[in-house]
């Protein structure tokens, strides 16, 4: 039983360790599999946050949709783009709005050639590179207590022949960051831990 607890210790606190790197003071912060929060930044009355995506690049021989949901919700709505297309790619521009405190997750859906079959891939299946720190200072709502960020950049690179660059533009102090650890999850990190010293101690006792 102490060894399972010790081995589940180490597999935590390597976790934690890895999700911190994620929300780091810096310039571009990189993360897969993030959920992505809506914080906003401005000093108006309203908690709104509206951003711009835009370079949604389709590779040649393939096409497909993005969708989004708030707070993980069932429904998943399609994001309607202005799309210009060239000999190889095609990419498009679109404006959407959200809530300060909101948590947004993307969904891309590819038709691929071979038999024309459809491929799910969630923000899970992405990488996320968080851009342009926005001082802590900033947040309205929620209150956030480190530097978020202005610009996000999610990527698929998927068989066949897609690629999707999503850029997420804030206005004013508007920005995103990584959803926080919650507090639950700490408190069993440290609730562990602290089952790990006890089971030392009274080792050390006997």
């Amino acid at each position: 039983m102490k060894k399972i607890l010790h081995i589940i210790s180490i597999t935590f606190v390597a976790l934690l360790l890895l999700l911190s790197l994620g929300n780091q003071k810096s310039l571009a912060v990189d993360g897969s599999g993030l959920s992505i929060l809506a914080i906003d930044g401005n000093t108006d009355t309203n908690t709104t946050v509206d951003f711009t995506i835009s370079d949604f690049a389709l590779g040649a021989g393939a096409s497909g949709t993005l969708s989004y949901t708030i707070d993980s919700g069932a429904t998943w709505t399609d994001i309607s783009f202005t799309t210009v297309v060239t000999p190889s790619y095609s990419y498009g521009y679109a404006d959407l709005s959200c809530e300060g405190g909101d948590i947004l997750d993307f969904k891309l859906q590819t038709l691929g050639t071979p038999g024309n079959v459809y491929y799910s891939y969630n923000s899970s299946d992405a990488t996320i590179t968080y851009l342009t720190a926005i001082a802590s200072s900033n947040s309205k709502n929620p209150i956030y207590n480190d530097d978020y960020y202005s610009t996000i950049l999610l990527g698929w690179n998927v068989s066949p022949a897609f690629k999707l660059d999503l850029v997420a533009s804030n206005t004013a102090s508007d920005g995103f960051a990584p959803v926080p650890i919650p507090a639950s999850v700490l408190l069993l990190g440290s609730g562990i831990l602290g089952l790990i010293a006890i089971g030392r101690v009274r080792k050390r006792d006997s």
